[in-house]
């Protein structure tokens, strides 16, 4: 799994700016790009200057473009061989595992 996170460093550890979903003592790869760096307060507090200037650009719109082009590829037919069951019954269907509701 790949995922951007911004991170402060301080004191010889990179604090991440926003809650992160591992599991703790986990290995991780830290790749810097210091193109966003700042400086912080003698508190180890970014001023509100620089807290907006390393916000991210939303890229929300750009990833719905992107699955609405997708979607829009997807043959009319195969779309309607899907299961109607398909959320509910996902593990049957990736794994194999027997259905749930029967």
């Amino acid at each position: 799994m790949t995922k951007e996170i911004d991170a402060i460093y301080k004191d010889g550890v990179f604090r991440p700016t926003e809650p992160v979903d591992l599991v703790e003592g986990c290995s991780v790869k830290v790749i810097i790009d210091d193109s966003a760096s700042v400086e912080l307060d003698s508190n180890g507090n970014l001023s509100s200057d620089e807290t907006s200037q390393t916000t991210k650009p939303d890229k929300s719109n750009q990833i719905l473009d992107v699955f609405r082009q997708a979607w829009k590829e997807i043959p009319k037919e195969e779309l309607e061989s899907l299961p109607t069951d398909l959320a509910a019954e996902h593990d049957h269907y990736i794994y194999g595992t027997p259905k749930r509701s029967v």
